[in-house]
């Protein structure tokens, strides 16, 4: 079962977590646009922070995880819903911590797709250009950034502001990322979306499966063996900066429909 790390220095991740979360700002009407984007960030926050709060990031490496935590964990999640005193709470609390944590790098994946779709897909707010592509279950996620750098590259000659964050988010995801990759901060969106993807189209593998294993001694380190503290850094930078792309899209066209 995961432990806390002895004598690890204290972080600063629930500071910028709560931070993130407080400037997330709502749009100003019911049918925005921007609304999809902001409700996945919203959500991604919440639950990083709730993954915080049970040590996600202090956690170490056990080899025992299925005896102590996942043989258990219907009936402590039974005992949490009836409002009974937990027989084991570390094991819940391992269990809940890495649950949030999936739950919010899913979250910080789709609101930056939600977000890049939606900026591809609008009406420009000059008036005088279209969206970029056409709204459907078939757009390929190619499409969706191309029009997305379509929609920026007009908006950069007739906005004042800059779109720079959403750049970023458009660079990270451009950049391909397979699971035996190097691990790189640089590639933080591309590794959560490789993850996530991963995990819905996969089917669970425990030799290809390592993200409960300790960072290696030598060779490449990557996302699944970075270690707790690590993913949540990149989780937790991530935020940020898809954040901060909303940030600037709503500033942008602040009243967006479609």
């Amino acid at each position: 079962m995961g432990t806390t790390v002895a004598n690890s220095p204290p972080d600063d991740f629930r500071t910028r977590l709560d931070t993130s979360l407080s400037r997330i700002q709502v749009p100003s009407i019911y049918d925005c646009a921007w609304i999809g984007p902001f409700e996945q960030l919203v959500g991604a926050a919440f639950s990083l922070i709730e993954s915080e709060k049970r040590g996600y990031s202090r956690r170490g490496h056990s080899n025992r995880y299925h005896p102590a935590v996942q043989e258990k964990i219907v009936l402590l999640l039974a005992e949490l819903e009836a409002g009974s005193v937990s027989t084991d709470k570390e094991a819940l609390d391992d269990w809940l911590s890495r649950y949030y944590f999936n739950s919010g790098i899913q979250r910080v994946n789709f609101a930056a797709e939600r977000l890049l779709v939606t900026l591809a897909a609008l009406s420009c707010s000059c008036g005088r250009h279209p969206s970029q592509i056409a709204l459907g279950p078939r757009v390929k996620f190619k499409a969706k950034l191309e029009g997305a750098k379509s929609r920026i590259a007009h908006v950069e000659t007739e906005y004042s502001g800059s779109l720079v964050k959403v750049n970023e988010v458009i660079k990270q995801l451009e950049t391909y990322y397979e699971r035996s990759g190097s691990f790189d901060p640089a590639k933080g969106l591309a590794m959560l979306r490789q993850d996530v993807n991963s995990r819905k189209h996969s089917p669970y593998k425990r030799s290809a499966t390592l993200d409960s294993l300790p960072m290696s001694l030598s060779g490449t380190v990557t996302w699944a063996d970075a270690g707790f503290k690590r993913k949540m850094e990149i989780a937790v930078t991530s935020l940020e900066l898809v954040a901060d792309a909303y940030a600037e899209s709503l500033a942008w066209f602040p009243m967006a429909k479609l």
